[in-house]
């Protein structure tokens, strides 16, 4: 979970990171940063095409961690309803049957009866139907209720939304992932999963992704559910959601992410989702970026804006030919290019049919094959011209390209 989150949690853009680009003065014009009660948020020309969340329930110092709120939305001022921030509900036992607390840098709901509890995060930037996005939950392993879970739905989420929960009981008879939809207060779709992979002695994540028109639930990184995107319809309200019954009265919640991108068309600039974030490997002053190629082949490049074209391998390419990737009419003539050490030579050239970075697809790239089996791959002009602007974010070892 802990690498999930840090891979995702920097997926806001560094606009004054180290940077490598064209038009920028353009671009940096047309997008804006918010940081809006632990959202950090993006606009693209004035309107939002990314937004992510993440809370774990401490006291994060700005100074020494600038991608993680100083105070969690669940500060102890604010409890009672509102609109931007976790709504804690203290308990009284003439009006609830549950408490809702943070302790131990936890999110805890205890039960008094047979009840469920919401605890509502209740501003949300962007409506989820036009997003694709990524909500993910890690539930304490010393969590110990009837079940547990995160709903989405509207400003009415009780009346209208998507339950998402599953039982802990360490039993795959018992165990089992619910998936409910409610219109109006009436329960419209009731669905059961039972084969659902979880783990009694062990934190246990839930999580739900939208992308390329698809909307999947995980536990615990197996896909265990498959949702009808129509059922999103235009909800923007996040939160937890948990049930008690006899002994099985504590829920426990370690952290929230929540990750949103644009998956519609934004003024001129089309599919303003495609602002592409890849995590990096550093070495000197040297940043390897992961790269497939014609579909069958994924290898890390070397990013380099001094070469002129992309450079590989002679080994690469002959596993390139013997996968039939190459064809003879991708073969071009010959080039001579100038080395690091300030030798030229001849190289053979021919054409990629397709270089993927991130999800980022260049087409028809020419590609030459340097004369040493150790030579390193590297990413030049024919590809990064292809990119209006590509950004390094050195902190953390990320490079972002529109």
């Amino acid at each position: 979970m802990k690498t999930i989150l840090t891979g995702l949690l920097s997926i806001v853009v560094s606009i004054s990171s180290y940077s490598q680009q064209k038009n920028s003065n353009t671009l940096e014009d047309k997008i804006k940063k918010y940081d809006d009660f632990g959202w950090s948020r993006l606009d693209y020309m004035a309107k939002p095409f990314s937004a992510t969340f993440y809370d774990d329930f401490k006291f994060h110092n700005s100074d020494e961690e600038p991608n993680k709120i100083p105070y969690s939305p669940y500060t102890p001022f604010l409890k009672e309803d509102s609109k931007n921030f976790w709504w804690l509900r203290e308990y009284d036992p003439e009006k609830n049957s549950s408490s809702i607390k943070i302790e131990d840098n936890r999110l805890k709901v205890h039960f008094y009866d047979k009840a469920r509890s919401y605890v509502s995060l209740k501003y949300c930037p962007l409506v989820l139907s036009e997003f694709n996005f990524d909500i993910i939950i890690n539930m304490d392993k010393k969590s110990k209720a009837f079940f547990t879970g995160f709903y989405i739905g509207g400003e009415d989420f009780q009346k209208n939304g998507i339950q998402i929960t599953f039982s802990k009981f360490g039993k795959k008879e018992i165990d089992q992932l619910v998936y409910e939809t409610y219109e109006d207060g009436l329960l419209k779709k009731d669905e059961a999963v039972k084969d659902i992979y979880i783990e009694p002695n062990s934190d246990n994540e839930l999580r739900i992704k939208k992308e390329d028109g698809k909307t999947y639930i995980y536990i615990n990184s197996r896909v265990a559910y498959e949702i009808e995107t129509s059922d999103l319809k235009k909800y923007d309200n996040i939160g937890f959601i948990a049930g008690g019954a006899d002994n099985y009265n504590e829920a426990i919640f370690k952290n929230i992410f929540i990750n949103i991108l644009a998956d519609i068309k934004l003024g001129n600039k089309e599919n303003v989702s495609n602002s592409n974030v890849v995590k990096v490997k550093k070495k000197g002053t040297l940043f390897s970026v992961p790269v497939e190629i014609n579909d069958v082949l994924k290898i890390d490049f070397i990013f380099d804006s001094g070469a002129s074209d992309v450079s590989i391998s002679p080994d690469v390419a002959l596993t390139l030919v013997k996968t039939g990737t190459i064809k003879k009419e991708d073969w071009l003539e010959g080039a001579y290019y100038k080395f690091a050490d300030g030798s030229t030579a001849k190289s053979k050239r021919f054409r990629l049919s397709t270089l993927k970075i991130g999800n980022k697809v260049i087409k028809n790239v020419t590609c030459s094959i340097s004369n040493s089996i150790d030579a390193p791959m590297l990413l030049g002009q024919s590809v990064l011209s292809k990119f209006g602007k590509y950004t390094f974010d050195n902190v953390n070892q990320k490079l972002i390209l529109e």
